[in-house]
């Protein structure tokens, strides 16, 4: 433990200082070279610094020549109707000052984006707040990134992209509607699509596309800072372009793509349609699901009408998208969807369902609710002639989940899934390895996977599309529709129908474990937890300290075996059972005191360490105290100020040692006085 205290605790020192040293100035655009007014040339309604490297002709600014550019409005125009072009094979660096495309028109019958990126690389730095808007009623992109383009996007400023037909940032008209990649460092980006397109994804096809060739696929989005929002009414905030009306139906909905979040914000959201994800198909095939990785920063996914939050497109009579893919491993997760599963398969009425998403948790922290679909699962399938009835009132029509090759993995993390009025998870297989789980079905059902000993849950599929889960948890019974169904194993069997209650009740044990106080040993210069174990009836095997670092660990995370790398539990040995009776009028309560040497420094003094004290019973399972968090400054003070030492130098000791070195205009209390 000591080890791993002084090496976390001088990181963290060590981070503080380098953030120090490599502060930015607060004023830090004065670091930008500033470029003169008579340094810049008119092109139509812009002004840009270079002299060569571009052209202007039929209000379009075309970049044709790697280099750095910066573009502003000119003097006295505050909007334009003209675009700016990047040509193929460039690499441009691009400031983008307070630019303002408002277009609606089609130069030479040419459905032109806005910005257009063609087999090019381009850095989009924002230094102020700008808008590219798309008016038109052709459906090209606002903002076009081609399938062999990058574009990446950064600065203090913010960019609003609005596309009233189109997709807001997609791919080619021309092409084959795929988008490159998009890699968001800074920034605040906000990205509106058309009715019945893609916010940021995949466009729409000026031509018949090509018999078996894909189109329309979401390509590569990574977001490592600022905030990415992403709205559209009813096709796909992320991913695959939607096919409706607008295209015959033989032709497939484009795919979801890849999200990768590393930090920052990304909020997707859709009235009837993925949030990220697959498009939607009213008869043909619609698009699968993207593929989504969340490492840091957070995702918020919401799916107003049938839609998936995260995964697959939906269809009616076709064959819905599948799920993807979503692995959690920090960060922050919320994912919903009103009408449809929340991640997983797409939805259906007459046709077949999306095969559900492959997802795993391995930390962060996780919500998932859903209103009457399925949470985790595979796609639903809709009938309009059925309603169903909950807590909350009535809903047209009813969802049937399925199960189709659906799988949620946890390894660690904070976990919650809810189905308000359907089911939380709808699985083939739910492997439970650590951290905190939680599911809440038809607004009743409650079921925790508990912190202490467990070893796995699985779900399975029956035959009829009932789910089957088999709870290793030796700690809860279960009970279903009123009627016990209990064994001596204490293996619970529940059977997961449409609608059911479902509620536990703790094992009820006679053990009681407390943290009696804490103390501060100066001969042996360490801290000591006294803590006692009630065992009326000889159930107790182990006794023992759970003990944490506050900075990086929670109360959640503090029990024996626990995952987390910042806890540690150590056993009771013989010399630390206490000689003498904690409670007077109790023979049945033994006391033990465990220490903890101190590491002497002013960062150890002063961290936070959580404290729980625990008992193993006979039948393998645990029974904990509360949680108590204190410093070694806290406990010095407080023995310090009420005099609790059993002499002076003791006393004197806390003072030399501890409480200067953590407070060094420390008030002297004199021991005697």
């Amino acid at each position: 433990m000591k080890k791993r205290i002084v090496k976390k605790i001088i990181s963290a020192i060590l981070v503080a200082g380098t953030s120090v040293g490599t502060m930015i100035p607060v004023n830090s655009n004065v670091m930008i070279t500033n470029v003169k007014a008579e340094d810049f040339f008119t092109a139509g309604d812009f002004q840009i610094n270079n002299l060569d490297g571009w052209s202007y002709e039929d209000g379009i600014l075309r970049i044709s020549q790697n280099g750095d550019y910066t573009i502003e409005m000119a003097p006295d125009i505050t909007s334009t109707d003209d675009s700016i072009a990047v040509e193929s094979g460039v690499t441009a660096n691009i400031t983008l000052g307070n630019v303002n495309i408002v277009t609606d028109k089609d130069v030479n019958n040419n459905f032109k984006s806005a910005l257009a990126l063609n087999n090019a690389t381009v850095k989009l730095t924002l230094r102020y707040d700008a808008e590219i808007h798309m008016e038109s009623e052709h459906f090209a992109s606002a903002v076009t990134v081609d399938d062999n383009s990058k574009l990446t996007i950064e600065g203090d400023g913010k960019l609003d992209v609005i596309s009233d037909f189109g997709s807001g940032i997609g791919g080619d008209f021309y092409g084959n509607g795929n988008l490159g990649e998009v890699v968001i460092n800074s920034g605040e980006i906000n990205v509106t699509g058309g009715k019945f397109m893609t916010g940021i994804g995949g466009s729409l096809l000026y031509n018949e596309p090509e018999e078996g060739k894909e189109y329309g696929n979401s390509g590569k989005i990574t977001v490592n800072g600022g905030k990415l929002t992403a709205y559209t009414e009813s096709g796909t905030a992320i991913g695959g372009i939607p096919v409706s009306q607008l295209l015959e139906d033989t032709v497939e909905a484009g795919d979801g793509g890849i999200l990768i979040v590393n930090g920052g914000e990304v909020h997707a959201e859709t009235m009837s349609g993925t949030a990220i994800g697959g498009g939607y198909s009213q008869e043909g095939r619609a698009g699968d699901g993207a593929d989504v990785t969340l490492n840091g920063g957070r995702i918020y996914a919401y799916a107003q009408g049938s839609g998936t939050a995260i995964g697959g497109g939906w269809t009616e009579s076709g064959i819905a998208g599948d799920g993807g893919s979503l692995t959690v491993n920090d960060g922050k997760l919320d994912a919903c969807s009103m009408g449809a599963t929340s991640v997983g398969g797409g939805l259906t009425t007459e046709g077949t369902p999306g095969k559900g998403a492959m997802v795993v948790i391995n930390g962060g922290e996780v919500d998932i609710d859903n209103g009457y679909g399925c949470a985790v699962g595979g796609g639903c399938i809709y009938d309009s002639s059925k309603d169903i009835e909950f807590s909350g009132g009535v809903i047209s029509g009813s969802l049937t989940p399925t199960n189709t090759s659906a799988s949620l993995t946890i390894n660690d993390g904070a976990v919650r899934i809810t189905s308000f009025a359907g089911m939380a998870v709808c699985c083939e297989e739910l492997n439970y390895c650590g951290g905190y789980f939680q599911i809440r079905n038809d607004g009743v059902t409650e079921e925790y996977a508990p912190e202490g000993d467990v070893t796995n849950i699985t779900f399975k599929p029956s035959s009829d599309n009932q789910i089957i889960a088999t709870i290793f948890d030796n700690e809860t019974y279960s009970e279903i529709e009123g009627s016990p169904f209990r064994t001596e194993t204490k293996i619970a069997e529940v059977l997961n129908k449409k609608s059911y209650t479902f509620e536990t009740e703790t094992i009820k044990s006679q053990v009681k474990v407390d943290i009696v106080g804490t103390q501060i040993n100066t001969t042996s210069e360490g801290f000591r937890v006294v803590y006692s174990v009630d065992d009326p009836n000889n159930e107790v095997v182990e006794a023992g300290m759970v003990y944490g670092l506050a900075n990086w660990a929670s109360e959640k995370d503090m029990y024996v075996g626990s995952n987390a790398s910042d806890v540690y539990s150590y056993s009771a040995t013989d010399a630390g059972k206490l000689s003498y009776l904690i409670d007077n009028c109790s023979s049945t309560i033994q006391g033990y005191a465990m220490t903890m040497k101190f590491i002497k420094t002013t960062a150890f003094y002063q961290a936070p360490i959580m404290m729980r004290a625990y008992a193993k019973l006979s039948d393998g399972s645990y029974v904990y105290s509360n949680v108590d968090t204190k410093s070694v400054y806290q406990i010095a003070d407080y023995l310090y100020q009420t005099k609790r030492m059993p002499n002076d130098v003791a006393h004197d000791y806390l003072y030399n040692n501890i409480l200067v070195s953590c407070k060094p205009d420390y008030e002297i209390v004199y021991f005697l006085d």
